[in-house]
């Protein structure tokens, strides 16, 4: 966020969403787990912590982009994606119902956390160029978007159906926090900056548009049920990037 409002450009937009895309689909993939499967042992929770240190590193890292820095952040996010997949890989193995699910799934974050170590890798040692290496990584955070849309996902997502109440709490809490967020950003520059009449008339519009989003949200959206249909819920899902 702080990388963006430096760069209000065309390229700052590009690299702010080509940052928030991969934390989004971690924490996604996690979120997808969560709704599928209860786990509460030691082994669980440290595979937890793992991905909350590697989302963290994300973040730490992804002031580093805006400065041609990406292999950290491509390390990073490969760690989170594979810790998840770990996740279903372990219900796979452990858990002979739904293991058709949890193998697909499993497989699905694995590659893309493989494709995302390996090229943060290589990056860091300057065998691969950046440029390429960023295109791949986002190739394969497309082949997680697609991954829901084939005959075969579809199948076992009727045969294993998403929880969605569940799902609709998980994704207002996101949006609460992301929101909460663009509110905390405002008053934090208007503390900062030379007070004036000008600026806060600037700020009591952009937080007016942020309330407006909550309420639009929360009134239309948080409370609604998904309707039945092929791809529906996809498209409630990604219209929440």
């Amino acid at each position: 966020g702080n990388g963006l409002a430096n760069d209000i450009t065309p390229t700052g937009v590009a690299l702010f969403a080509g940052m928030f895309v991969p934390l989004w689909v971690s924490w996604t993939g996690f979120t997808f787990f969560e709704n599928r499967y209860s786990v509460d042992d030691f082994l669980h929770r440290a595979m937890v912590l793992a991905q909350m240190a590697a989302v963290g590193g994300m973040a730490v890292s992804a002031p580093g982009v805006f400065e041609g820095d990406f292999y950290l952040f491509a390390v990073w996010a490969g760690i989170a994606q594979s810790v998840v997949a770990a996740m279903y890989i372990r219900a796979w193995a452990q858990e002979p119902e739904g293991a058709q699910y949890a193998r697909y799934w499993g497989t699905v974050f694995a590659f893309s956390g493989v494709v995302w170590l390996g090229n943060g890798a290589l990056m860091s040692q300057g065998w691969l160029p950046t440029t390429v290496g960023a295109v791949i990584c986002g190739l394969a955070t497309l082949a997680v978007f697609a991954a829901p849309l084939n005959r075969h996902s579809r199948a076992i997502n009727e045969q294993y159906p998403i929880d969605f109440e569940h799902l609709g709490e998980r994704y207002g809490l996101l949006t609460i926090i992301v929101l909460g967020e663009s509110f905390v950003k405002v008053l934090s520059h208007l503390a900062t900056e030379e007070q004036g009449t000008a600026l806060y008339l600037d700020g009591g519009v952009v937080l007016l548009i942020t309330c407006g989003i909550w309420w639009i949200y929360f009134d239309d959206v948080a409370g609604s049920e998904v309707r039945k249909g092929p791809g529906k819920w996809i498209v409630w899902l990604y219209a929440h990037i």
